[in-house]
């Protein structure tokens, strides 16, 4: 992931914007800083916008050392901002991890562990807190996982659910990751209602979804990665999934998924860099922190 979570702290590379690159850390420091001045006039403080992208690994960025150029859009604003590269998941899945960083809580504590858990109602979230500090509170989720079944909703006033409506109503969630927004649309919708004229600051929640399976980038982002000459089972499926325990046998196999998965995190880079940059030429920037992270 970009910022991984980390007990015994962290490291960062910082500059002087107001950009800002981390996971639980971070963004409890920009809360310290937003309830700093809760009691100040409305117009001091400033918006949040925390991007979760599912499943993206902090060593196949290039912005952080990797080899293939998968995050140069990322990489511009990293730079007028602050990169933390010590921080740790505290799960190897969506509902544990985002529980834990919305609460500030480790796993056991929020309890949230297992695909029977929510989120109980008596934790205070985020957004919660925010909101109670007179912030309007978003939430743009494309992974089912992050759910209003599961308590996730609870402190926002608009939780848009970018996924398709579960047919059989007997079913808790619909879990179709097929059937999910793609990146650019979620930031779509997100910059449709964040540039919306409020009189007041706002937190926005965005789940990005593109680099979780199936893996079924972009071409010209595929072409960038993937050897042309590459002629085997491989498409990036769900059921390739199945095949990643004897990938390690085949090396070429490996490598044609791993260039699939590398080829997603450049088309979510693109897109990420697309929505910076058309909110920033909206004037939406300008008093707002920016926080990139994944979920595990």
């Amino acid at each position: 992931m970009i910022a991984r979570e980390n007990e015994r702290g962290s490291s960062s590379r910082h500059s002087p914007h107001s950009w800002h690159k981390g996971g639980i850390v971070p963004v409890l420091a920009v809360l310290a800083l937003l309830m700093s001045v809760a009691g100040c006039r409305r117009a001091t403080r400033e918006s949040v916008i925390l991007i979760v992208v599912d499943t993206l690994r902090a060593d196949h960025l290039s912005l952080a050392g990797y080899g293939r150029p998968t995050s140069p859009r990322l990489a511009e604003y990293v730079k007028r901002g602050t990169y933390f590269d010590r921080f740790h998941s505290h799960s190897s899945w969506t509902r544990t991890s985002v529980a834990t960083l919305l609460t500030s809580l480790m796993p056991r504590a929020h309890g949230l562990v297992s695909s029977a858990d929510a989120l109980p109602r008596s934790l205070t979230t985020l957004p919660e807190v925010l909101q109670e500090a007179g912030y309007e509170t978003f939430a743009f989720v494309a992974n089912p996982q992050v759910h209003p079944q599961f308590g996730f909703a609870q402190g926002f006033d608009r939780f848009f659910e970018l996924y398709r409506p579960e047919l059989d109503p007997n079913a808790i969630v619909p879990d179709d990751v097929l059937a999910s927004a793609t990146d650019d649309q979620v930031l779509d919708k997100a910059l449709a209602v964040l540039l919306e004229e409020r009189d007041s600051p706002y937190f926005a929640y965005i789940h990005l979804l593109d680099p979780h399976g199936p893996y079924t980038p972009d071409p010209a982002d595929a072409a960038l990665f993937v050897d042309p000459a590459y002629n085997g089972i491989l498409r990036g499926s769900l059921r390739d999934f199945r095949r990643i325990p004897r990938l390690r046998k085949n090396p070429r196999e490996l490598a044609q998924f791993i260039a699939l998965y590398d080829a997603e995190i450049r088309g979510t880079d693109r897109d990420l860099g697309e929505f910076l940059d058309r909110l920033e030429r909206a004037g939406g920037l300008q008093g707002t922190h920016v926080i990139v992270t994944a979920d595990h």
